[in-house]
């Protein structure tokens, strides 16, 4: 059953690679590549890379601490949300830190794959038991049991650290500030 998942996941993806809007966001993203957005409108003042690279990571950084000091007691579902903003946090950052000075971003980067990576170990808890709900039978008797055994003892064991890197995370300076 697994396989036969695994196989269909493929052939839709292949599917949706090979599609016309695929083609167009890649044609738009080399194009977006060969603009230069950060630059202003005609006859203003030019903003500046590294100015637009604040504002962007200014406006991301508050989506991901949005959720505030404390991450007890949240739904998985919300915590792979924050998962999201976190590996969205740490896209950014990589793409603009070369403006920065190197050793604060490599210091919030570190950081952020610390959160990013905690989180993703609590989703894959999370994934494993819908991937098992949706093997039917196949996924139930000793062999779901021991999974779902697996599962629940891993997710456990990772909320403290998850609080800890949070906690770490939410004190770290800035490099764009």
């Amino acid at each position: 059953a697994a396989r036969r998942q695994h196989r269909d996941a493929y052939a839709d993806l292949r599917a949706h690679l090979a599609d016309d809007a695929f083609r167009l966001l890649v044609l738009d993203l080399a194009l977006a590549a060969s603009c230069a957005p950060w630059d202003a409108a005609e006859g203003a003042e030019p903003r500046g890379l590294a100015r637009f690279a604040a504002v962007a990571l200014t406006r991301q950084w508050r989506r991901l601490l949005a959720p505030g000091r404390n991450l007890d007691g949240l739904a998985e579902a919300r915590l792979h949300e924050i998962r999201i903003e976190a590996k969205r946090m740490r896209y950014a950052a990589e793409l603009f830190a070369p403006l920065f000075p190197r050793r604060e971003s490599a210091r919030l980067m570190a950081r952020l794959k610390t959160v990013q990576d905690l989180l993703g170990h609590l989703n894959d808890g999370a994934t494993a038991r819908s991937l098992m709900a949706r093997l039917g039978g196949t996924g139930q008797g000793f062999a779901g049991g021991a999974v779902h055994g697996f599962v629940a003892a891993a997710g456990g064991a990772q909320r403290p650290g998850i609080e800890e890197a949070w906690r770490r995370l939410r004190k770290a300076p800035v490099f764009w500030t």
